[in-house]
């Protein structure tokens, strides 16, 4: 294996909530941003007390349902509560939970990435929430910054905090040094104005920095500390890499909780992505799966041409996105499906046919089976014998390149992308010499359906030059 080098990540100073001109043609999910400490007032919460918080409700009902809720009551010594946004109204615990609200994609009223639209913000958790589901989920950097500082004011200050879990993460990604890291979690309790997470991921870990920002700032051991002192209710990460790495993690860590990794049927098994080998690996650790990506950017919720008949065929009143998300849902040991939602019709949408939730049946998932295959038909280099390619004189798999670049020209925004998390781990593990190879002999295997030699250089570049892993050369 070749070693790499990964440089600390420095902070980006940003202004007026815009980005510096260099990072403006980058997706501001992934661009650093240390924003400043919110002071808020000292609130201290009011719920009553009971014998489970809403998260361990939440794990309970999954571990005895074997991944899907059996809407068992909880027990409380509180009465009724009369208020409006009483947990009981709202069917915390008679209706299915598993759709998260996923705060990456919240309404905008310009291009600035943190100018959120707060008025339809609200009415979306406000909708959300009066449908029975629970879960919303934040980060550091979502929207420049201003995800957390938005959920504190949509939904911590108006509604009572045992009435939902509230998620967040770490910057992992963005390499800060072990003497900030306290400093970043407690900013991010107090952005968010609460005392505490239900679940706090580290985010976006793979075979790099796990050793040179997790292990070397120790990670896990300050969210254990967290853990007992109450701030956090669940230890868990989420992962961009193959399953033979995440399989390592989890040995190392039985304190983990959850992963979040990339998961549809699209992707169930893609050589890159491998949702269907990650997903296999964290339910052998008996750990509970939270997926992201569930409708690929977009992608799945508007099908081909050609596939539209398919799901059609199956149900007429079902839209391709619901589709996508159910197939999600229905993989035991899932505790959550996370839609980033961007307006009041999406969660109308989503939340309409998961208040009822139905596991996708075998005539289904022989159908989105058909439905992949269209959308490989779409793809600038398709092949019939993918295998042929990754038999070269490098003993690269290239096949996976090739298919990541076609699989990133599928979705809405191709540069913003799930993929760009994935090729420079991948060839970190080779002799780059494969790189500027010669490959008409594969082109020949392939009965020159496409150039293989120029496709591949054409992928290496662009997922290259547009990865989101910027911490690592």
């Amino acid at each position: 294996m070749r070693e790499i080098k990964v440089k600390e990540i420095e902070p980006v100073t940003v202004l007026d909530g815009g980005f510096p001109p260099v990072l403006r043609r980058l997706p501001w999910k992934y661009v650093s941003v240390f924003p400043a400490v919110v002071s808020l007032p000292n609130q201290k919460s009011a719920r009553p007390k009971l014998l489970r918080t809403p998260a361990e409700q939440f794990s309970r009902d999954l571990c005895r349902g074997g991944g899907r809720f059996t809407g068992c009551k909880s027990t409380t010594t509180q009465a009724k509560s009369t208020e409006k946004g009483s947990r009981e109204r709202r069917g915390f615990d008679s209706l299915h939970l598993k759709l998260g609200f996923g705060l990456m994609r919240l309404p905008l009223k310009s291009e600035d990435g943190a100018d959120i639209d707060m008025e339809q913000f609200k009415k979306m958790v406000d909708l959300f929430l009066e449908r029975g589901f629970t879960y919303f989920d934040t980060s550091y950097v979502y929207h420049n910054g201003a995800s957390e500082t938005a959920i504190r004011e949509a939904l911590v200050k108006r509604h009572p905090r045992d009435s939902f879990l509230l998620v967040s993460k770490f910057p992992t990604f963005q390499m800060p040094a072990e003497d900030r890291v306290e400093g970043i979690f407690n900013e991010q309790l107090e952005k968010c104005g609460v005392e505490y997470f239900d679940y706090y991921l580290l985010h976006n870990l793979n075979r790099y920095l796990y050793p040179a920002e997790v292990n070397a700032c120790h990670l896990f051991d300050h969210m254990k500390k967290w853990k007992k002192e109450g701030k956090i209710r669940h230890i868990a990460f989420s992962y961009h890499d193959d399953a033979e790495h995440l399989d390592k993690i989890l040995t190392e860590h039985p304190e983990v909780d959850a992963v979040q990794i990339v998961l549809n049927y699209y992707d169930w098994e893609e050589p890159f992505i491998q949702s269907k080998k990650c997903y296999e690996v964290i339910r052998k650790h008996g750990k509970q799966v939270i997926v992201m990506e569930p409708v690929k950017g977009g992608a799945l919720a508007r099908v081909p041409m050609g596939a539209e008949h398919i799901l059609k065929g199956v149900d007429p009143q079902a839209s391709p996105a619901s589709f996508a998300i159910r197939f999600s849902a229905s993989r035991e040991g899932v505790l959550v499906v996370l839609s980033g939602m961007s307006n009041l019709k999406q969660v109308e949408e989503n939340t309409g046919f998961m208040r009822d939730f139905k596991p996708v049946s075998e005539t289904e998932e022989r159908a989105l089976k058909e439905v992949k295959a269209e959308y490989q038909k779409t793809w600038k280099y398709p092949c019939d014998n993918w295998a042929a390619l990754d038999d070269n004189a490098y003993g690269v798999p290239i096949s996976g390149i090739i298919r990541a670049y076609n699989s990133m020209f599928i979705q809405p925004d191709p540069y913003f992308s799930a993929e760009l998390n994935y090729y420079k781990s991948f060839r970190s593990a080779y002799d780059l010499a494969f790189e500027r190879g010669d490959y008409s002999k594969e082109t020949e295997k392939i009965g020159g359906a496409f150039d293989v030699t120029a496709a591949l250089k054409e992928a290496v570049k662009t997922q290259f030059e547009n990865s989101f892993q910027s911490y690592m050369d």
